[in-house]
């Protein structure tokens, strides 16, 4: 009994090693084997860095200001409160966020955050209230 189990099972696994080559054979030409590494093209290369988070401000209307001395980028968030601003050269920002209400402004300062060229540099979420 044994040695009909060992025979079945050896049969299975010849079997399937047989459809794998040959499954592999028709799908694959010698061509496709190899991995050819192509250049990327400099539009698909990343430029910038950005900044992505949220905003919990009622009744505000809310502006993000990313300054590192020599630069400034401003940006807006959403209805929902979310923002995403592109546009940052890689270096450390001060990330100010104000919320303008009809009596008062309310402020969040992010100190030496970091911007990285193609990395999207998140945030977290800000409570203005």
């Amino acid at each position: 009994m044994k040695f009909i189990f060992n025979l079945i099972a050896l049969t299975f696994i010849v079997v399937a090693v047989n459809v794998f080559d040959f499954a592999k054979s028709e799908f694959l030409s010698e061509e496709d084997n190899s991995i050819e590494r192509v250049p990327a093209n400099e539009e698909d290369t990343p430029t910038d860095g950005a900044i992505l988070g949220s905003i919990i401000a009622p009744d505000a209307q809310v502006v993000i200001k990313g300054s590192n001395g020599e630069e400034k980028i401003i940006g807006m968030a959403d209805s929902n409160g979310e923002f995403f601003i592109n546009g940052f050269d890689a270096g450390i920002y001060d990330i100010i966020i104000k919320a303008l209400s009809k009596d008062e402004i309310k402020t969040y300062t992010f100190k030496d955050v970091e911007i990285r060229t193609g990395e999207v540099t998140a945030l977290g979420t800000v409570t203005l209230e």
